[in-house]
């Protein structure tokens, strides 16, 4: 079962993709350029937006405008 009230707490987006109707070899394509990708390092992690509490209305801009990756206030 999905943690939607802790999802909603994290202001957490979740994106559904649907595989049934793809097919196998499109599948199997699709794992092997991501393991490639993995193995040589060119997969990074979300970029993280740090911002100081006085800039909170910023934050909050960031998130609300969906920003790509975490939006931190640092007290």
């Amino acid at each position: 079962m999905l943690p939607v009230r802790a999802c909603m707490s994290a202001n957490l987006t979740l994106k559904f993709v649907l595989l049934y109707g793809v097919p196998m070899a499109a599948l199997e394509k699709a794992a092997a350029d991501i393991t490639a990708a993995l193995a040589a390092g060119v997969l990074t992690g979300l970029p993280v937006h740090k911002f100081p509490l006085a800039d909170i209305a910023a934050a909050h801009e960031a998130a609300e405008s969906g920003v790509l990756g975490k939006v931190i206030v640092i007290p």
